[in-house]
């Protein structure tokens, strides 16, 4: 076990971001996560589900159908504000 004696000995999560090239960042969650928010498609108030990529998965009326269908494909739903 490594003995840290100072602060700046500790290793950060924030440095260790910035080994991620852009693609990298990008791919961070891409089958394991679904975005949820709050949307308007052709008049119709719902919710978005989008893949870590960006990608426009599907659309529904209820939040809990939005997360229920993430969790049917094996994503882990997160709420976008």
């Amino acid at each position: 076990m490594r003995n840290y004696r100072q602060n700046s000995d500790i290793p950060s999560p924030i440095n260790r971001s910035r080994c991620l090239t852009q693609n990298d960042f990008a791919a961070l969650g891409i089958g394991d996560i679904a975005y949820i928010k709050a949307a308007l498609v052709d008049g119709e108030e719902g919710f978005a589900i989008h893949s870590a990529d960006g990608e426009a998965l599907g659309f529904v009326i209820d939040r809990n159908v939005a997360d229920a269908a993430a969790r049917q494909h094996d994503l882990e739903p997160l709420s976008v504000h």
